[in-house]
């Protein structure tokens, strides 16, 4: 699992439990009731003689036959909706190929809450009472502790960088197996996307040299530290690249690294033109600025070869590739085992071929 993975799954739950939403406002009440009822069971345990058990007993029962005064505001409709809200956030948090015991066991828990739930507000007796309270303590207290493990652990992957007021992260992901050529073709891809931009920018890259705050290989997760306005820009044209990238797509599903087409180019040069950044005159440079993005073409087209998605911060984009076999779509969206140890791309004689064409 990616760093960014985790990262992105802290900021998802910290969000949801920050969010004003009915189901985590019930179970609070009904953890906050419930430990009313613990102090009556303490002074049970410690009462000297039975007339004291009977009396803390005979409080106890009175005590939680009283929990319809809770239930009572409790929005019932908005706890089942957003416990379903929590229910789906936990099912996507991680990658579905990285299973997390800790989540399956909240995925559980909260189904038998709600059932609890549902046979409470259908009896509203101390028998069916005594259950949803328990539940509902152990599992505010577990999604309490859930959130402050993963965002420490987020905090603990993905330490915050030091940078300047004037820098900014770029945060990329490509989820294609990498070669050891592939991954560093990538990373000075990166590199050339970013001294082009600073020498349109006007931009000192000495000064603001692009700076790397981690790496993570095998997916490849990349975050980077520069200029603020380079790095907003290599953003958005990412972005904007997918929308003409499946232009220059092979009939293999490959791009094609060494050629960029008009239609590249002059989305390229628009995008430019709309960034707020310093130095930026289009008119005075218009034929430099052309010229400049031919080679941001290149190297998006060095950066993107073999993906058919990838992310940037927190946008996932998957590619358009039209006119594409079924084949190869499935190719492009599976991990691609490699067995040769050339640069160059090579089939594994060890996966079937694609179906014969009659």
């Amino acid at each position: 699992m990616l760093t960014r993975d985790v990262r992105m799954a802290a900021e998802k739950f910290d969000a949801f439990i920050e969010a004003d939403n009915p189901f985590l406002k019930a179970i609070e009440q009904l953890a906050n009731w419930a430990n009313g009822a613990e102090e009556i069971v303490a002074k049970i345990a410690t009462a000297p003689g039975a007339n004291e058990i009977n009396s803390a007993a005979s409080t106890l029962h009175t005590y939680v036959g009283r929990t319809p005064k809770v239930t009572r505001e409790i929005d019932v409709e908005g706890f089942f909706s957003s416990s379903s809200q929590l229910h789906e956030l936990l099912s996507t948090l991680f990658p579905s190929t990285e299973p997390n015991r800790a989540v399956d066991e909240l995925v559980n828990e909260l189904a038998a809450l709600r059932r609890l739930f549902s046979v409470y507000i259908a009896h509203q007796s101390s028998a069916s009472a005594l259950p949803l309270l328990r539940a509902a303590t152990s599992f505010n207290a577990e999604l309490k502790n859930f959130q402050k493990g993963l965002s420490s652990l987020a905090i603990q992957l993905a330490p915050d960088v030091e940078r300047s007021e004037d820098e900014d992260e770029l945060c990329l992901a490509f989820y294609s197996t990498q070669t050891l050529h592939s991954f560093g073709e990538k990373i000075k891809a990166l590199e050339d996307l970013y001294e082009l931009l600073a020498k349109i920018f006007r931009i000192d890259i000495e000064f603001y040299p692009l700076r790397i705050a981690k790496i993570e290989s095998g997916s490849m997760w990349i975050e980077l530290i520069g200029h603020a306005a380079i790095a907003g820009a290599i953003g958005k044209i990412l972005l904007e690249a997918a929308k003409f990238g499946h232009r220059n797509y092979t009939r293999e599903g490959l791009i094609a690294g060494t050629k960029a087409s008009s239609e590249q180019i002059d989305a390229i040069v628009a995008t430019i033109q709309k960034l707020e950044a310093v130095d930026v005159d289009a008119t005075e440079m218009k034929e430099g600025l052309r010229d400049a993005a031919t080679n941001i073409a290149l190297k998006l087209n060095s950066l993107m070869e073999h993906e058919s998605s990838f992310v940037v911060g927190t946008r996932e984009v998957h590619m358009d590739i039209p006119n594409l076999s079924g084949w190869r779509r499935f190719q492009l969206q599976r991990p691609q085992l490699r067995i040769s140890s050339s640069h160059k791309d090579s089939e594994n004689p060890l996966l079937p071929g694609p179906p014969k064409e009659n």
